[in-house]
């Protein structure tokens, strides 16, 4: 299709219905009538000869093609709204987003900002949480976190800590604890975002198979390092979330030694967002407080 025949406003109506999976919900946002974007979606559908929905009552679907061009859309929608955004504000704009997973942001970001505020009074950070932060092009946000080697084509990679596993609990649950084997006579707690942890950890203990008393799983990290220390049981830690938990003594390591992956976490920018003053402060600033590689 040819650049200057693109329809865009039925582009942008199919994309509004797409998000809110509705005619009404899509015209208020737009401004216009349900029919009005009804007629947009004929319009597109008739020019490509192709469905995009499945109609049923009351209720719409995307079809395959459908959903390839609502991604398609989403995806360079998002990449417009943020460039625009970039140029509106400025090289002087100081508001910094984030969105990571809520036990990173809890127990190792959150903690730490009070030092970037200090060193850099006059900016603004919003920090989101949520289970999927992997694709930058559908939140407006500048940084994300990801797990892994730390190569991903179109982003930069800001090393935060490595992938190491240890084993906590409260300190008067860890005087019980002798030997390995004492670990399986307590409930084990696991973060439903890594339940491989534990099972890392004992094989890099010495121990392939393992039975414990009772196993409980929590929706994130943070949870199960609380119920640890309220004595349910035993958590398999991410080595960086609990140091200062471990320094004051509100958790112990029972026995054993930390487990290593291969893998790192890493606040990654999009390339192009990078460049930006803001973005490039906050990453130099991430640099010096990470621990030492």
């Amino acid at each position: 299709m040819n650049r200057r025949n693109l329809p865009l406003i039925a582009l942008r109506s199919f994309e509004a219905v797409a998000r809110h999976m509705s005619m009404k919900h899509a015209a208020a946002e737009l401004g216009v009538t349900p029919g009005a974007v009804s007629q947009q979606i004929r319009s597109i559908e008739g020019r490509m000869q192709v469905d995009l929905f499945v109609r049923r009552h009351r209720q719409l679907e995307l079809t395959n093609d459908g959903t390839m061009l609502y991604r398609t859309l989403r995806r360079n929608f998002t990449e417009i709204e943020q460039t625009l955004d970039q140029i509106t504000s400025g090289p002087t704009s100081k508001k910094i987003r984030l969105k990571l997973l809520p036990s990173l942001a809890i127990r190792w970001l959150v903690p730490r900002l009070a030092s970037f505020y200090g060193q850099h009074p006059g900016y603004d950070v919003e920090v989101a949480t949520g289970m999927s932060v992997d694709d930058m092009s559908v939140d407006d946000v500048d940084f994300t976190c990801r797990l892994g080697t730390g190569k991903w084509e179109g982003l930069d990679a800001t090393w935060l800590f490595s992938d190491a596993f240890i084993p906590v609990c409260a300190p008067a649950l860890g005087l019980k604890i002798e030997r390995l084997s004492d670990l399986l006579l307590y409930p084990l707690l696991h973060s439903m975002m890594r339940m491989d942890a534990w099972q890392i950890w004992f094989k890099q203990n010495g121990v392939g198979v393992f039975k414990p008393k009772a196993e409980i799983k929590f929706a994130n990290a943070a949870l199960a390092y609380q119920a640890a220390e309220d004595g349910l049981g035993i958590a398999i830690a991410q080595q960086a979330y609990v140091g200062s938990d471990l320094a004051t003594g509100r958790l112990v390591v029972p026995f054993g030694r930390a487990a290593h992956t291969s893998l790192s976490y890493y606040l990654v920018c999009s390339s192009h967002k990078a460049q930006h003053p803001k973005n490039r402060v906050f990453s130099q600033w991430i640099s010096s407080i990470a621990e030492t590689k």
